[in-house]
């Protein structure tokens, strides 16, 4: 298990999608609810940014997602601009890694296609 995952956080981190044996894993979640936030970063810097909270998922209650613009737009690419579109649509979140100040940093991103509904699922 990642370190990371063992710590107390606000929000959702790739480390979460990152099973026992450190395999990266696709999490499919249904959006409850999308907010702006004033998000607290690196060094203290403020900034305005989507804040998404999904459903509870069986006994999994997943923590809020800090939205960046790239992944802002791969969700507004599936179900439109206004973000009171999104909630109730299930998105599929993944770890992968980004460049930040040419260090390669753990992010999440949202799969670009709309999740299929399993067979006998509500």
């Amino acid at each position: 298990m990642d370190y990371r995952a063992m710590f107390e956080g606000k929000y959702i981190g790739a480390w979460n999608l990152i099973d026992n044996e450190g395999t990266k894993r696709d999490m499919t979640l249904t959006i409850a609810k999308v907010e702006a936030q004033q998000i607290i970063g690196e060094g203290g810097k403020t900034n305005k940014k989507p804040l998404i909270s999904f459903e509870p998922k069986g006994d999994f209650m997943p923590l809020p997602m800090v939205a960046g613009k790239t992944v802002a737009k791969t969700i507004a690419g599936m179900y439109g601009n206004d973000t009171r579109a999104w909630v109730g649509r299930k998105v599929t979140l993944y770890a992968t890694t980004t460049s930040v100040g040419g260090a390669e940093k753990d992010c999440i991103r949202i799969r670009p296609a709309i999740p299929a509904e399993k067979a006998g699922a509500k």
